[in-house]
């Protein structure tokens, strides 16, 4: 995250904004400390940094040493943390990839949420909402798709690789993308992280892309606009600055499509009942005999 400045000063910038001097917050998950830091500097007046990990020690001595004494840094499991007194602001960065990557992260804040939040407390991020867009790049789909493996490799047949990788497909994390690739975009899920809870994060939804002119489908992407404090919206979208989020590319084999024609696919999300991963599920609805076609399965624990 530090490395992420975008990211990391919108974090600052809505921390300055809410804290106003005496108030106590709850950071869940502090890994580096940052964000406890922010709100011990803005004037708040207890600062309780929750973390699991032993990373915990050097960001003690890092808050020690920038004279950072309204800190309270707690080892262990952020669920099981107890309060004397309710709290005004809870802040974390439980914000995965595509949102929802760091769902046992985001379970961990709603614990704390409900347990040690005033009525009327604050919490930082405030909500976010899930895009994904069809998108016609023949260059990604051979880079970091299916395509490499349509064409001979270096003059030898490895077809069956491709149906090997259709059987467990990987969700791809793109850098850099050129939006004019993006043909039609839906709206997924939004979360309101004031009230949901990680049961929200298991859904199913119906989608529908329109191609104004013929094409191909050479997958997904997917982003997002994480509201950080009311009216304060950082984007992941290709069309936005950077952020080390960057896009999930789920590449598909690739569908030509005609003119005015649409493509409606079933996203839903689930966790593997063996790996325990948490997974994407898309099922496409063949345009012609309108059947389902077998379901692309993406473990977002498994990154490209």
């Amino acid at each position: 995250m530090l490395l992420d400045t975008r990211r990391t000063q919108a974090f600052r910038d809505a921390i300055e904004h809410t804290i106003k001097g005496g108030e106590t917050v709850i950071d869940v998950g502090s890994g580096s400390g940052i964000l406890s830091m922010f709100a011990a500097r803005a004037g708040a007046k207890e600062v309780f940094a929750l973390e699991i990990t032993d990373a915990i020690e050097l960001s003690r001595r890092i808050a020690e040493k920038n004279g950072l004494h309204a800190i309270k840094f707690i080892q262990g499991d952020a669920g099981s943390f107890e309060v004397h007194s309710k709290v005004d602001l809870v802040i974390s960065e439980f914000i995965g990839l595509y949102v929802l990557d760091e769902w046992l992260h985001f379970s961990a804040f709603t614990k704390v949420r409900d347990a040690a939040l005033k009525d009327d407390g604050q919490v930082i991020p405030r909500s976010a909402q899930m895009y994904l867009s069809a998108i016609d790049n023949h260059r990604l789909y051979v880079e970091r798709g299916f395509g490499f493996w349509q064409a001979p490799v270096f003059g030898f047949d490895f077809s069956d690789v491709l149906a090997a990788e259709t059987k467990s497909p990987q969700r791809e994390i793109v850098y850099q993308f050129d939006e004019k690739s993006i043909v039609d975009t839906a709206s997924v899920a939004s979360f309101d992280f004031r009230t949901s809870t990680v049961d929200d994060y298991f859904f199913e939804k119906e989608l529908e892309f329109t191609y104004p002119s013929a094409g191909t489908c050479h997958g997904f992407l997917g982003h997002f606009d994480l509201e950080v404090i009311e009216g304060k919206c950082l984007s992941t979208s290709p069309l936005e600055g950077s952020t080390s989020w960057r896009q999930s590319y789920f590449p598909i084999p690739k569908i030509a499509v005609g003119a005015g024609e649409k493509i409606n696919l079933t996203f839903r999300t689930f966790k593997d009942s063996g790996t325990g991963e948490f997974c994407i599920g898309l099922r496409l609805k063949d345009s012609k005999t309108r059947e389902n076609t077998p379901e692309l399965i993406y473990a977002l624990d498994r990154v490209n």
